[in-house]
């Protein structure tokens, strides 16, 4: 015999499972947007310093602030799956809690 919310537990602790997933996802993203921010500013510092100078320190700069928007769009996106996850989580908990209830005496 099975125990009653049985699917609704697994399906909970799966979706809690995802939003963990999601959001070491998104701590990753984040981590790499700010180590691209930080590159960002040491090479378009030095561009400044010798007025683009050698031209290579102006190439480098351009290529630091796309690997950030690029880093940037990454961090949001991963953010934005961790929120629909954590949302996901939510609804499957109160699923879960309401099949308990359901199983409570006095309750319809």
């Amino acid at each position: 015999m099975t125990m009653p919310c049985t699917s609704e537990l697994a399906r909970r602790d799966d979706k809690w499972t995802a939003w963990e997933n999601a959001y070491d996802d998104w701590e990753g993203a984040r981590n790499l947007a700010l180590a691209a921010d930080a590159a960002m500013l040491a090479t378009c510092g030095a561009a400044i310093w010798t007025l683009g100078g050698l031209g290579f320190t102006a190439a480098a700069c351009a290529a630091a602030v796309t690997a950030l928007a690029i880093a940037v769009s990454n961090a949001d996106t991963a953010r934005d799956k961790s929120n629909n996850a954590g949302d996901a989580y939510k609804t499957s908990a109160e699923r879960y809690n309401d099949c308990l209830a359901k199983c409570r005496p006095g309750t319809s």
